[in-house]
């Protein structure tokens, strides 16, 4: 049950996203009263719901709101959670939850250390506050379960968390990952900028990505690259490959010059001196 309704609410935010495409920010289609998220949109056995019925009715009170759900409802942008290549099914459901919990924390879209007293967060935990009772008590204690690296550290000794991470940018292929820019944590998507190498599985590693349309300056400070997904990195690596060799099969134009074209009858045949003759020019 838990797969179905999984798979129910994301197709469903999937198939309104579409209607409002290519809508680039989604916050005004995500927040409110109108929001595609709290319009009873769905009707499941003569019930009317919405995605926040599912969310917050269904999947909290059956599954003892545990905060794992959150990770497998896609919210159709960027600051939001992953949504898998492959449906959820029963066999696979808890595994995939915390597979998608394990990225979505670990990434500048989920925790980013702000400096020694403040830990901020992605703001898709403030509204999801139902899951976190005691908010900061129970969201700390949550996030220590999947935090990787130095930013364990820092959470521990934080002593408040700011969800203030946003990115309504839709997850289209134009901009589905974040910018590597100064901000880190809350900079516009990146137009698929060129990344030159990739970071090692164990966070290691040097990335160097060139600035361009749509992207800021990279910053000089390097930790927060070392929390990028190196599957990300591989695969804007292949989409940037791809776009190479596009870029050189079509960017050779030739120039051929041309003389003046001579004025000819309208008619096939040149009758000027009594003479039918084929009309080599059109």
């Amino acid at each position: 049950q838990l797969a179905y309704w999984l798979n129910l609410y994301n197709v469903t935010v999937l198939n309104e996203i579409i209607k409002e495409y290519p809508q680039r920010n989604l916050k005004k289609l995500s927040v409110g009263k109108n929001s595609i998220f709290s319009e009873k949109i769905l009707n499941v056995a003569g019930v009317p719901l919405s995605l926040d019925d599912i969310a917050y009715t269904i999947l909290k009170n059956n599954y003892n709101s545990d905060p794992l759900i959150i990770y497998g409802l896609y919210q159709g942008y960027i600051g939001g959670p992953n949504i898998r290549k492959k449906a959820y099914t029963g066999n696979d459901v808890w595994r995939a939850l915390k597979n998608n919990a394990n990225e979505f924390i670990n990434s500048n879209r989920g925790t980013y250390p702000k400096d020694e007293k403040t830990f901020r967060v992605s703001s898709l935990y403030e509204r999801n506050k139902a899951f976190f009772p005691d908010f900061e008590d129970d969201l700390r204690k949550h996030l220590q379960t999947y935090i990787n690296g130095d930013e364990r550290a820092e959470l521990q000794s934080a002593s408040s968390i700011r969800a203030d991470i946003d990115d309504w940018t839709v997850t289209d292929l134009g901009g589905t990952y974040r910018d590597f820019g100064a901000a880190f944590a809350d900079s516009n998507a990146a137009l698929l900028d060129s990344v030159k190498s990739t970071v090692s599985a164990d966070g290691g590693g040097v990335i160097a990505a060139s600035a361009g349309a749509g992207s800021t300056t990279m910053a000089a400070s390097g930790k927060p690259l070392q929390r990028l997904d190196p599957e990300l990195l591989t695969q804007l690596n292949i989409i940037n490959e791809k776009r190479e060799v596009s870029n050189i099969l079509n960017a050779n134009v030739t120039m051929e010059e041309l003389g003046e074209a001579k004025d000819q009858p309208a008619t096939g045949t040149d009758k000027k001196n009594g003479d039918d003759k084929d009309n080599d020019n059109p």
